[in-house]
C-alpha cells in the first residue's frame, strides 16, 4: 500500500511538471510568432517606404496575427499582435542620395 501511495505521488508530480512545461513552451512559441510578425511588418514597411517616400503605413494581416505599420519621419514603428502577445519594433532609416539605409532596428519593451 505504501508503494502505491508513493507511486501516485510521483505520477501526480510528473503530470503537474508536464502541464507547467507545456504552458511555458506555448508562451515562448507565442512570443516568437509575434517577433516574426513584427519583423515581417518592418520588412514590408522598409520596401514600401523605399518605393514611395510618402508612405505612411498600413495594417498587415497575416495568418497568425497582424502588424500595424506606421511611418513618422525616418522612423518606421511596428506593433505586432499574435493572440495575447505583442511585440514592438522601431526601425530608424536614413535616405541619402537615393539610398535607403537602416540606422537602427530596435525592439521596444
Amino acid at each position: 500500500m505504501f508503494f502505491i501511495i508513493i507511486a501516485l505521488f510521483l505520477i501526480s508530480a510528473a503530470i503537474v511538471m508536464m502541464i507547467s512545461n507545456s504552458s511555458s513552451v506555448q508562451k515562448v512559441e507565442g512570443e516568437e510568432i509575434a517577433s516574426r510578425i513584427a519583423e515581417s511588418g518592418a520588412e514590408v514597411g522598409l520596401i514600401k517606404f523605399l518605393r514611395d517616400s510618402t508612405y505612411t503605413g498600413e495594417t498587415l494581416t497575416l495568418p497568425d496575427g497582424t502588424a500595424n505599420i506606421s511611418v513618422s519621419g525616418n522612423a518606421i514603428n511596428i506593433t505586432a499582435t499574435s493572440g495575447d502577445f505583442v511585440k514592438k519594433l522601431v526601425v530608424t532609416t536614413s535616405f541619402v542620395n537615393n539610398v535607403l539605409s537602416v540606422v537602427t532596428w530596435k525592439e521596444e519593451y
